[in-house]
């Protein structure tokens, strides 16, 4: 009599792949190194000259323990530095926080760059995003209902003098 040993086999296997790969990542995670990632996302894209420049810098380092990571915020128009801020965080694995920067008068409308550095244990990760001063407006932009409105209004009045006019003509 055989005795089919192809399901002992396959089991064994199976046993054997999935212990590999505990294996590997085991090693994986003794073996690895701290790393840095940062991402940073602007909450408006286009600002006003006055308008704060307002983010959110997202951070993923692999690592134990919390540290302190130090962040450098530039601004650059046109490849020139225009404003420099620093500060030190201190991030577990994940971080996530809101800066405000107040831009300079001397800024211009067009395009720039904000640009957020990341450094921790000479490690460097670096997040650029692209945003537009825009041009200030002297004018005062109403919400399109409120135009409406102050068109109907005028339109009304108009129609009401267009009537009193040809009634006031004819007696």
């Amino acid at each position: 009599m055989i005795k089919n040993n192809n399901g002992k086999n396959r089991r064994l296997a199976k046993v054997k792949k999935i212990s590999l790969v505990f294996i590997l990542l085991f090693l994986i995670q003794v073996n690895a190194k701290e790393t840095l990632d940062i991402r940073a996302d602007l909450t408006e894209t286009e600002i006003l000259p006055d308008d704060p420049l307002r983010f959110q810098v997202n951070v993923f380092r692999l690592g134990n323990q919390r540290e302190d990571i130090y962040f450098e915020y530039f601004v650059e128009t046109n490849g020139k530095i225009k404003f420099i801020e620093s500060e030190s965080v201190a991030v577990e694995k994940l971080g996530s926080f809101f800066r405000t920067i107040e831009l300079p008068s001397s800024m211009i409308e067009g395009k720039n760059n904000l640009i957020v550095k990341a450094t921790f244990q000479g490690m460097e990760s670096t997040a650029i995003k692209p945003f537009t001063i825009k041009k200030s407006s002297e004018f005062i932009e109403l919400p399109k209902k409120y135009v409406y409105y102050i068109f109907s209004i005028l339109a009304i009045v108009l129609f009401i003098f267009t009537i009193f006019m040809i009634l006031d003509y004819r007696l």
